[in-house]
């Protein structure tokens, strides 16, 4: 039995996640840490369900809505003063919790990631220009891939799991940069 390639991508994922994860323990960075763990979750159900155990489907269903309203406000609160992320993280979570439509979301999630990336400028280029490709890699994702239908065949769902594989790990890498001190 081979497996499907959403099912290999997705396992992909969850272990671009758990070095995410292994990064924000390093440097103690909690709040970050459980929005990347709260994804590998994800990722890991997402590899079970595409998989064929359909018993996760409705758990990951849940689960992937969830992460894609938390992750990015836990990372722009932990990357930001508490001043400037907290009232992105209050709507994003308000966000969630009303159900509030796709578009103001996306506007939500928007705002989280320009808060990651100017905190990123903080620790120079060697933190901004990943943080800058891993938001551009998950912008492109979300809105360049999508997650329905074929591309020559191949579900277009794999091709938003390694792009999403990709910019989380260029993110988490500019993250873990900007926290390094700098050396002259």
């Amino acid at each position: 039995m081979t497996l499907p390639l959403t099912a290999v991508s997705a396992a992909l994922l969850a272990l671009a996640f758990a070095w995410a994860v292994r990064l924000c323990w390093q440097r103690k960075d909690v709040v970050c840490g459980v929005g990347f763990l709260l994804a590998m979750l994800t990722a890991t159900l997402g590899s079970l369900r595409f998989g064929g155990l359909a018993a996760v489907v409705p758990v990951h269903g849940f689960m992937a809505e969830l992460t894609n309203w938390v992750l990015p406000t836990l990372v722009a609160f932990s990357a930001a003063p508490p001043r400037v992320a907290l009232p992105v993280m209050s709507l994003g979570l308000l966000a969630t919790v009303m159900g509030w439509p796709e578009l103001l979301r996306q506007a939500v999630n928007s705002l989280s990631l320009l808060v990651i990336l100017l905190n990123a400028s903080r620790g120079g280029w060697l933190s901004w220009l990943p943080a800058l490709a891993g938001i551009t890699g998950m912008a492109m994702a979300g809105f360049g891939i999508g997650t329905k239908g074929a591309w020559a065949g191949i579900p277009r769902l794999f091709f938003y799991h390694l792009l999403l594989m990709l910019a989380v790990l260029c993110l988490s890498y500019g993250l873990h940069k900007q926290a390094e001190p700098v050396r002259h």
